[in-house]
């Protein structure tokens, strides 16, 4: 199915759900025609996945509703069962065929197992379903509702990730106002337009240096560190770009997702970052098991141990098991995995820093320039990382590493001009490749720095408007400046529709691959 097919689809389905939901009084009604309807669009996505996901559907509103019905000391044993389930089935469509084919050639079968389009996403919401029920949350009455919430069209792809008391407790289904309709569409446009626009045109000048790099060519230490910064924010775009899309589609139904991206190239610390990056996915993995892991510890060491010991118990390996498991989340590769430990060693060193810099720590607190400082370490070894999370094997990330670290093994020239460059299409930079850095990538780049330091993110722009579902541990949104904050006025309803028109006939004429995200 073509790009367009797919535009024509999801609008005919948004188009008829929103009017169903219009029609339509009863709550319970309502939440039925989004399951259906999101069923649909699902099926359309990947059919042959849908059966795994309504099994799961169907497995775990009966594990919710066994809670209501055991004792309590058979609770834990349902809430186990629910876990290996889901945790297993994931586990066994990413890594099973890998963990087969690395055993060799007499074991290596052919499983045939198609990964279901966000599946990962999926099973993170029914883990959090368990969990919560468990604890005495809110429990399913019918497969449907549940089927609304696991299923839900606009986050199925790559979340945001919401619990399913914070979405069902939601009673505006599909009784939206202009106000709704006129956030949606502008977090759509904006959302379309940094992943259809800027995240296709930045990947043009990240491909100049990931594709020689990849054929493992020696690449000069200048241009790869320009590489990785656009790869940074081509995946950025990307991804925060869907975020923003998602969640105003929610938006002109009724329904409130929280932020997912909050300006997180604006960190000044890891610990910042993370706060700030895949907002959603950190926030699940800090509740159920940076959290569980860090109580369960407290207790085994118990309070007077060495603040040394607490210290590595109780920040250093709850923070380092959290980031290997975000890592290995992505996929099967010893990379993910590397990537994940790469930024639990980030963490702790910043962790280290803020529990042990004492003296030193507070004279460069109370600097003007270290703000400035702060936020140069963080963006370069953010940009770094991306080294490891590209690779497609160990090997390669180290090699790149060392690059970025001077150690390159390039031989030739690095500057391709001598004098000032007056056309953007004169080459500035060598990749190693046969496709130089021209003024016209640096310049695309200068301007995301612009646009990711020097201006709000959409949720600030919309704040007038609560765009996002804020507090209950959601980031809160600080409003931008008062001549960025959108109003519903001519000039932006004009702005807003240039960018949906632009990034529509940007998604019409370029099948291009789909979100970086696609297959997490």
């Amino acid at each position: 199915m073509h790009n367009s097919d797919y535009f024509v689809l999801f609008l005919a389905a948004l188009a008829a759900i929103a009017i169903a939901l219009r029609l339509t009084r009863s709550l319970e009604t309502r939440r039925a025609i989004v399951a259906l309807g999101s069923t649909v669009i699902y099926y359309e996505l990947d059919p042959q996945g849908l059966p795994v996901c309504l099994g799961l559907v169907a497995i775990n509103w009966g594990l919710g509703r066994a809670f209501v019905l055991s004792p309590n000391h058979r609770k834990t044993t349902i809430l186990v069962f629910g876990l290996t389930l889901n945790l297993g089935l994931l586990a066994a469509y990413k890594y099973l065929g890998t963990l087969v084919a690395g055993l060799g050639p007499t074991y290596s079968v052919e499983l045939g197992l198609g990964f279901p389009i966000g599946l990962s996403f999926i099973v993170f919401r029914l883990v959090s379903y368990l969990i919560d029920a468990h604890g005495g949350g809110k429990v399913a009455h019918s497969p449907v509702d549940l089927l609304s919430y696991v299923l839900f069209f606009p986050a199925i792809l790559c979340g945001p990730l919401i619990r399913y008391d914070a979405m069902t407790s939601q009673d505006r289904l599909g009784r939206t106002t202009s106000v709704d309709w006129s956030v949606g569409l502008a977090l759509i446009g904006a959302g379309m337009f940094k992943n259809l626009v800027i995240s296709p045109a930045v990947a043009l000048v990240a491909d100049k240096v990931m594709i020689p790099w990849l054929a493992k060519q020696p690449i000069p230490t200048a241009a790869a560190w320009v590489g990785m910064i656009a790869y940074g924010f081509q995946v950025y775009f990307d991804f925060s770009g869907y975020s923003d899309a998602a969640i105003g589609v929610a938006r002109l139904l009724g329904v409130e997702l929280p932020a997912n991206f909050h300006s997180p190239f604006k960190a000044r610390s890891m610990v910042d970052f993370w706060q700030r990056w895949h907002v959603s996915l950190t926030r699940f993995l800090t509740i159920y098991v940076y959290n569980t892991v860090t109580l369960d510890m407290a207790r085994r060491i118990g309070a007077k141990a060495s603040a040394a010991k607490q210290f590595v118990w109780r920040i250093a390996y709850p923070t380092t098991l959290v980031m290997f498991l975000m890592g290995i989340w992505h996929g099967n590769h010893l990379t993910f995995a590397m990537f994940g430990l790469y930024h639990g060693a980030l963490l702790v060193v910043n962790h280290l820093w803020r529990s042990f810099g004492g003296y030193y720590r507070k004279v460069a607190l109370a600097t003007s320039w270290w703000p400035m400082v702060a936020l140069g370490l963080t963006f370069l070894s953010v940009a770094a990382g991306w080294a490891i999370f590209r690779a497609s094997n160990p090997g390669g990330a180290f090699a790149m590493l060392g690059t970025l670290l001077g150690r390159s093994e390039w031989t030739g020239t690095t500057l391709l001009t001598g004098a000032w460059p007056t056309q953007l299409a004169d080459p500035v930079l060598s990749t190693g490749g046969t496709t130089p850095l021209t003024v016209a990538d640096l310049a695309i780049l200068l301007l995301l720095f612009v646009i990711v330091w020097g201006l709000p993110n959409s949720n600030q722009i919309l704040s007038r408007f609560s765009p996002v579902l804020e507090g209950g541990g959601y980031p809160k949104i600080a409003p931008s400046a008062e001549a960025l904050k959108f109003s519903l006025s001519p000039a932006w309803a004009v702005s807003v529709s240039c960018l949906l028109v632009w990034s529509a006939l940007a998604y019409l004429s370029n099948d291009r691959a789909a979100l970086l995200y696609f297959h997490f």
